[in-house]
């Protein structure tokens, strides 16, 4: 038994995978990638390279590079929703650091990895910051960025707040999203 199939309907089912196409590849390959965002003046090239330190620190769990970017004075959300100071964070990060590594590369130790809001954001994942928008107001800026996880393309927003001290920016404040 043949199925024939109409023009209109050849047609229609054609545009219908043309747009789902569309909408996949613009979804996937959408925004801006922080190391290609192109800075309008010098304080947003120091602010991106130091959000840049920042982020390879976390990724390459390098607690005193991670801990050289951030002011003495800032809050940070650590665990997922608890904002802790930088004195707090030198005592907290290289034990969970140390059991994030230790998850990751161990599928037997899976149960050690927190079960928190870390789970679902950046804090925890690995993945790439996009589509940086900056407002500089004097020695204070604000920073939001997305952040993507490579294969899923799950995003959340980073919230980061800095000061500028003797010339340097310093991030004193960064938030995840949570919802």
């Amino acid at each position: 038994m043949k199925v024939a199939v109409k023009k209109e309907q050849f047609f229609i089912l054609l545009a219908v995978l043309t747009i789902a196409l569309i909408f996949f590849v613009s979804w996937y390959s959408s925004g801006t990638p922080l190391n290609r965002y192109i800075p309008k003046n010098v304080e947003e090239e120091k602010i991106l390279s130091l959000i840049e330190t920042f982020h390879r620190a976390r990724t390459e769990f390098d607690v005193e590079s991670y801990l050289a970017c951030l002011d003495q004075h800032g809050r940070y959300m650590f665990s997922g929703h608890v904002m802790v100071s930088k004195d707090e964070l030198i005592k907290l990060l290289p034990p969970f650091w140390d059991s994030l590594k230790t998850s990751s590369t161990h599928a037997s130790n899976a149960h050690i990895m927190p079960i928190c809001r870390e789970n679902l954001n950046g804090n925890f994942f690995d993945g790439e910051l996009y589509n940086p928008i900056i407002v500089i107001d004097d020695n204070n800026a604000r920073v939001t960025l997305t952040f993507q996880t490579p294969v899923v393309r799950w995003r959340s927003h980073l919230f980061i707040t800095l000061i500028k001290t003797k010339g340097a920016w310093l991030i004193n404040g960064y938030e995840w999203a949570i919802g």
